[in-house]
């Protein structure tokens, strides 16, 4: 990528030639679109679920109660909020 000053996908493809190996052909049909869509939409619902409990953590009555919890484990908001941690009610 670097010598070359290209992409990666590029540079994969500059390498398979120079070296004499084929690379599989890309097909683009409606169920490969339908896969992604679908990728697309569960990692969006994953998003929604982490900023849920995030906030059922920072908010919720029931939050407090982990949050005290995760102070006496000496866990600051800071790592909190870098960890993206949040509360589930069990």
């Amino acid at each position: 990528m670097e010598m070359e000053r290209v992409a990666f996908p590029d540079a994969i493809k500059i390498v398979a030639e120079k070296s004499g190996v084929p690379l599989p052909k890309l097909v683009d049909d409606s169920r490969f679109e339908t896969r992604r869509q679908e990728s697309d939409d569960v990692i969006e619902l994953n998003k929604w679920a982490l900023e849920w409990w995030e906030q059922q953590l920072e908010q919720s009555a029931e939050g407090r109660i982990a949050r005290d919890y995760l102070s006496q484990r000496q866990i600051t908001d800071e790592t909190r909020k870098t960890f993206r941690m949040g509360y589930a009610a069990g």
